[in-house]
């Protein structure tokens, strides 16, 4: 009755269970300025906190539904499917991905780092590749991190990594 979208929606529970605990602790780290009430670690940890909580209730969802189905699937459970489907495969390289960024986040620096992650998460996630997509997704990166980094820093007077260039 329920097939591998069910077991994927399972195991996909899990990893995003994983990793919005993660969120929540590595925000802790985070320094800010001494003027705000609310620090760094304030966004990071709602969204954590958000994403471990929805993944709870997938996990759940997704569990009562192959146990329901238990009973009834037993005999068609070895039908040679593979036990993750490609879609899941992909979000764990995309997750894969991030993992990455936020390893060298603090020593290669916020504009450098968010600009080849997001330039990486653009090709992979992109259909077609060609040169002229390339270099418009590399501006698009480029300007995002930019952006991203005087808003942070202008008006939000959080510390971003430096990194190895000192910007």
């Amino acid at each position: 009755m329920f097939g591998n979208e069910t077991k994927d929606n399972l195991f996909m529970g899990f990893v995003l269970m994983i990793l919005g605990i993660g969120m929540i602790v590595g925000a802790r780290g985070f320094q800010g300025a001494l003027i705000l009430e609310v620090g760094p670690d304030f966004f990071p940890t709602i969204i954590g906190s958000l994403i471990a909580g929805l993944s709870v209730i997938l996990i759940i969802t997704n569990a009562l539904k192959l146990w329901a189905a238990a009973p009834a699937d037993t005999a068609s459970d070895n039908s040679g499917k593979p036990i993750v489907s490609a879609a899941a495969i992909r979000v764990l390289v995309a997750l894969a991905f991030l993992i990455g960024y936020v390893v060298l986040i603090v020593p290669v620096g916020f504009l450098i780092s968010s600009s080849i992650y997001m330039l990486i998460m653009m090709c992979f996630l992109a259909e077609k590749l060609s040169r002229r997509k390339i270099i418009f997704y590399a501006i698009i990166s480029i300007v995002v991190a930019v952006l991203a980094n005087f808003i942070f820093v202008r008006f939000f007077w959080l510390m971003l990594p430096r990194g190895i260039l000192g910007f």
